[in-house]
């Protein structure tokens, strides 16, 4: 069957050549043009030569000559989002051998077919006589027993769709059918119920006729699949867990289908590419997350989804929006400063390229240094060091480690302690566990693993201070069997030369080792 827009058609002939062998091919086409050529093998023989003066390139082989003959072609109408017109003919001609012309007569047999799903009709016509009507309230038109008192229904029913049914999809698929009546988007629609047609009405609507009957009598079951086709949505199986993910199948818009605000629409219309089921399924829901509950404005949300999409990380952003939003809760970041943040900063310098990454990085890091009741900082020059740090600190804080036991063990070293120098700096011994971990947190450094050593006696922490400043951690020392085994200020720094100078003095007057 020739799909077509135009009634094109031509005939083509092969025989063995009266000269020099090999073949001679011709070429008769409908509007009046003939061509020959000669080739030596079969394989050389074009399968399709368009004719050069109607451009048609549809030619038949092997169609009986002097004899009437019918070759079906369909014709795509009109479609739209919602629905579709479409026109099947059969075009009788006969091949004139000793005219060697091809006479085309006329389409007959002429069958449209309109269904609209909007309005919840498919009508059948033949010949321009109503053939089929699915409301059942059209009057037959006499074309075939006259019994003009019975409805359509009445008369021909699933027999009668059962033939036209045939008629239209001879020699097409379901598949090449729903993609020729299909539009841009109108066609992931029809793919989508054909799939539930298949799998929920039974045998009877395997024929795609029955399919679109019957899903035109269930269409309050997928008025809102329709509506998410025509917007543009493709993956419609993501949006079909209404009780588990807030779909609402009754919705008008698609941002009432999806109970999400109308500006986002726009948003998760892009990230939607027809394949994943969880992309849908994910950002419609953390769209909901965040804004069902209060949690965030839509002007804040509209500026972060803005800015998400101006950098090409729209998918991911969404994804992790209630992550993020845990983050935006607990401080009042600059929206602008905390994507600049996590798309530019940390991919660039840091080579933290995933969202999702950072974000649950940012949280933990803050949650964990909140309930140390310490400082954090908001931008991270190295946010996985910085994570990690807290992480051990928070480890450490959250030890039960006994006080008694670690002062004991931090006195037998009091001796080490320079609180009375003449310098500038003085050295002291922490009394209690969580001055170890504030230490370890506001230097960045890891020192707080340490206490469980401390306070077994295997190795000995101090405090190095500005005298002037004694509550601000400048650096901290570590000592074991008798030599300063470390010094380290902030990330791990090393001492600096009027720092080690002094602790150089320091370890000499101590009568411990310096290195």
């Amino acid at each position: 069957m020739k799909k077509t827009d135009t009634y094109k058609i031509g005939v083509k002939k092969t025989s063995i050549s009266e000269i020099g062998g090999g073949f001679d091919v011709s070429f008769y086409c409908s509007c009046g043009n003939k061509r020959t050529g000669t080739y030596l093998n079969r394989r050389d023989i074009p399968v399709v030569d368009a004719c050069p003066d109607c451009g048609n390139d549809y030619f038949l082989e092997n169609i009986p000559e002097d004899k009437r003959t019918a070759e079906p072609f369909f014709k795509v109408i009109s479609k739209t989002s919602r629905g579709f017109e479409i026109e099947r003919t059969n075009l009788s001609m006969i091949f004139h051998s000793e005219k060697e012309e091809l006479e085309v007569i006329r389409p007959n047999m002429i069958r449209r077919l309109i269904f609209d799903y909007v309005d919840a009709h498919l009508i059948c016509y033949r010949n321009g006589e109503v053939e089929y009507d699915s409301r059942g309230d059209s009057k037959a038109s006499g074309c075939y027993s006259g019994k003009l008192e019975k409805t359509i229904e009445e008369r021909y029913g699933d027999d009668e769709l059962q033939r036209i049914n045939s008629y239209f999809l001879r020699k097409m698929s379901t598949t090449d059918f729903f993609n020729e009546i299909g539009t841009e988007s109108s066609k992931y629609f029809y793919s989508f119920i054909d799939e539930k047609l298949q799998s929920s009405w039974g045998r009877k609507d395997k024929k795609i006729l029955f399919r679109l009957r019957s899903l035109l009598k269930e269409k309050e079951e997928y008025d809102w699949a329709q509506i998410l086709s025509s917007a543009g949505f493709k993956c419609l199986q993501s949006y079909e867990e209404f009780h588990t993910y807030g779909t609402n199948r009754y919705g008008k818009t698609p941002a009432e289908i999806m109970g999400v605000p109308k500006f986002t629409v726009k948003y998760l219309l892009k990230i939607d590419n027809g394949i994943s089921y969880s992309r849908g399924m994910n950002s419609q829901r953390s769209i909901r997350k965040v804004f069902k509950h209060g949690e965030m404005e839509a002007n804040k949300l509209s500026e972060l989804l803005q800015l998400a999409d101006e950098n090409n990380m729209l998918t991911e952003f969404i994804s992790n929006l209630d992550t993020i939003q845990s983050v935006i809760k607990d401080e009042k970041y600059n929206l602008k400063r905390l994507m600049e943040y996590l798309i530019s900063e940390l991919p660039m310098y840091q080579g933290i390229t995933s969202i999702s990454e950072a974000v649950n990085l940012m949280r933990d890091y803050m949650k964990m240094s909140k309930q140390m009741s310490f400082d954090y900082e908001k931008y991270p020059r190295s946010l996985k060091k910085a994570h990690d740090i807290a992480m051990v600190n928070y480890r450490a804080f959250k030890n039960d480690l006994k006080q008694e036991d670690f002062f004991m063990a931090t006195s037998a070293y009091k001796d080490l302690e320079d609180i009375k120098s003449r310098n500038k700096y003085v050295v002291i011994i922490p009394e209690k566990p969580e001055e170890v971990v504030q230490e370890g947190n506001s230097l960045h450094h890891c020192i707080a693993s340490y206490l469980t050593r401390v306070q077994e006696g295997k190795t000995q922490i101090l405090f190095m201070r500005e005298k002037e400043n004694l509550d601000k951690p400048l650096v901290s020392i570590e000592v074991k069997d008798g030599r300063v085994v470390q010094a380290r200020g902030m990330s791990n720094r090393s001492v600096t030369l009027d720092e080690k100078e002094y602790l150089e003095k320091w370890a000499e007057k101590k009568g411990i080792a310096y290195a």
